[in-house]
């Protein structure tokens, strides 16, 4: 999915102009011409890391918050400045804080309500993780600075709280634009804890209760 909606950013990019014939263009190397070396270093290309591909996927969360975080991480997510260059009506502000326009590092790092939402996570977890903010480009800078405060024993579930608390988040977002319904901070952060007992009773997660 994180492919095709990139794919659907460049093809928006093309521009076809009548009376001019099409030529071939090898765009895989420098000269746009066809060589056997440039084609075989394709069989390499998606051979790209990704810092946050292990947490997203060793995490214990469900398969669609999974798929989800991994939108999330590549800045793929429909928030207002995709569906704006995709000529979607939509409202450009962010409906967390009404103070700023949205995307998804905004969203999800540099919203005044995301940040509340964490350090309420933060105090119940009695952990001394950075909060997210503006000092913060995007999730990928701040899970991996974040992460590595934890016990490397612990982290794994660390990165499943991480999962549900975006995916929540999204969830609010949702609600307030869909449904009309808006939640405080308190309830949010509570819907997290309610989520994170159901998956620890599931054997999901060895977060303590208290």
């Amino acid at each position: 999915m994180a492919q095709y909606l990139h794919l659907w950013d460049e093809l928006l990019q093309v521009r076809l102009y009548t009376g001019t014939d099409d030529t071939l263009v090898w765009c895989h190397s420098s000269y746009g011409t066809f060589s056997t070396s440039s084609a075989y270093s394709l069989f390499f290309a998606a051979n790209k890391c990704f810092p946050c591909a292990r947490p997203i996927w060793k995490s214990k969360a469900p398969a669609r918050c999974k798929f989800f975080m991994w939108l999330v991480a590549h800045g793929r997510c429909l928030t207002a400045d995709i569906l704006q260059r995709r000529g979607w009506p939509n409202s450009t502000t962010c409906q967390l804080c009404q103070s700023e326009d949205e995307t998804c590092a905004h969203l999800f790092i540099q919203c005044r309500f995301t940040t509340k939402v964490w350090r309420k996570i933060r105090s119940w977890a009695s952990t001394r993780i950075p909060l997210p903010g503006q000092n913060f480009a995007n999730t990928e800078d701040w899970w991996l600075l974040a992460r590595k405060q934890v016990p490397k024993v612990r982290r794994r579930d660390f990165d499943t709280v991480v999962v549900l608390a975006h995916w929540r988040i999204w969830k609010e977002r949702n609600s307030r634009i869909f449904e009309g319904a808006k939640h405080s901070v308190q309830e949010v952060f509570q819907g997290i804890r309610d989520d994170i007992a159901m998956w620890r009773h599931a054997g999901l997660i060895a977060v303590p209760e208290e």
